[in-house]
Order: structure tokens, then C-alpha cells, then sequence
């Protein structure tokens, strides 16, 4: 026994001569991390993943019903009208966007020479009434650049535009 205590404090001393020091206990053996972390807040850690949006994906789309009445489009009609010369036909074409009127040519397609004056009339002025305006919202004008009868015949190709708008 006498001889086992010297070679502990022969190596003892060896150790100690030669810079090395008892191992020290790191921090989760002495207990040290446990303060640490339990004087830290505690964090919840979902049971399952909650899934993330990124903002720069845009969302799903939910399909919206058009409020607009009428599909974009040019639409063309005749229109039909009694005049002093007999029955007159006026060529009518109209554009339609988002249910505005964006566009109208009128054709003047008349037999008769006074007939064919008073519709080029009409076409002259005819535009500045309905460009810009709803589908639904022209028509029923009792003259248009002193064209007094031409009008009916607009109103006919009018009617038959909005049917084929829809």
C-alpha cells in the first residue's frame, strides 16, 4: 500500500512539474448550461410545420364574374328607315371596350342623292355623341346634325349590335 501512495504522489507530482492541471468538468457536467438555459425564455416549438406564404408568390386567384355586359369587340349592323325617298339603309359599326363605346363609323348606304347628303351628315356628327359612352346609354336621338330621320335607322342597327355584343 505504502508503495501504491508513492506512485499517486510520484505522479502526482510528474503531472503537476510537467503543466498539467485535473481535468476540469465542462458545462454540462457541472451544471453550469442549466442555468443558462433554464433562466433563458421558453421557446414553443409547433408540433407540425405552418407553412410560410411568400409574399412575392401572388395568392390564388379566385375567378370574379365579369360585371360587364358586353364582350370587346367591333360589331356591325344595318339599320332600316323610312324617309321621304322611301326606305333607306344605313351601315353602322361600332366598337365596344369594358361596355364603352370606344369607336363609330357609319357608312351612309343610300339610293337616293338627298338621302346620301342628310346620312353624311349624320356620320359627321354621330361620334361625338357616342364615343366614350356606355353601350347601353346612346341611341333615341331625334336628330343629329339636322339628320332628323337617319337616327331611326341607327336606332335599328343599335338594337341589333347590342345582341351581338352579348
Amino acid at each position: 500500500m505504502k508503495k501504491a501512495l508513492h506512485i499517486l504522489a510520484l505522479t502526482s507530482l510528474v503531472a503537476s512539474a510537467s503543466g498539467c492541471t485535473p481535468a476540469e468538468p465542462t458545462p454540462e457536467e457541472s451544471g453550469i448550461l442549466d442555468e443558462y438555459v433554464n433562466d433563458a425564455p421558453a421557446v414553443e416549438t409547433p408540433s407540425e410545420t405552418t407553412p410560410v406564404k411568400d409574399p412575392t408568390i401572388p395568392a390564388e386567384v379566385t375567378p370574379v364574374e365579369s360585371s360587364l355586359k358586353y364582350k370587346d369587340g367591333t360589331y356591325s349592323a344595318s339599320g332600316k328607315y323610312q324617309s321621304p325617298a322611301g326606305t333607306d339603309t344605313l351601315q353602322v359599326s361600332i366598337t365596344v371596350k369594358d361596355d364603352v363605346v370606344t369607336a363609330v363609323n357609319i357608312t351612309p348606304a343610300s339610293a337616293n342623292e338627298v338621302s346620301l347628303q342628310i346620312q353624311g351628315m349624320f356620320a359627321d356628327g354621330i361620334g361625338a355623341l357616342v364615343v366614350g359612352k356606355s353601350l347601353d346609354e346612346i341611341g333615341g336621338y331625334s336628330a343629329v346634325n339636322g339628320a332628323s330621320l337617319t337616327p331611326k335607322g341607327f336606332d335599328a342597327a343599335l338594337s341589333q349590335i347590342r345582341t351581338l355584343a352579348q
